[in-house]
């Protein structure tokens, strides 16, 4: 019974964080291209943003709290692995985001409570 619910606060907890950090983006001139794109079983992306010619794939991490090192230390080698295969099936998907006339850029967005931190380009 507690795993259910615990699943169900965090798909919640997740679920507003996401919300949160679509409009933080329209909120600084972005227009939201997709939430939660889906590649197969390989994996997902929150937020895919869109401004001017920057092409942004972000990372949602909605925290209640600053326990376990906060959402910059939850970035691993495989999460970053998989963001940018899920991000190659995305622009294959929409060529007409694949060009050279965009730039792509990958960002962590931390939603803790009312506070969303914004880490650009964590992939390089």
């Amino acid at each position: 019974m507690y795993n259910r619910i615990n699943t169900k606060y965090k798909k919640e907890l997740g679920n507003k964080g996401e919300n949160k950090a679509g409009t933080f983006y329209e909120s600084i001139g972005f227009d939201i291209l997709s939430k939660n794109f889906r590649f197969s079983t390989i994996g997902e992306i929150d937020l895919i943003a869109k401004k001017e010619n920057l092409i942004v794939f972000a990372e949602v991490k909605s925290r209640s709290g600053s326990a376990f090192g906060g959402a910059r230390y939850s970035i691993t080698n495989r999460k970053k692995n998989t963001l940018k295969k899920v991000a190659r099936h995305f622009l294959r998907t929409h060529p007409e985001f694949f060009s050279k006339t965009y730039q792509y850029r990958f960002d962590l967005v931390s939603v803790e409570k009312e506070k969303i931190e914004l880490i650009e380009d964590i992939i390089r």
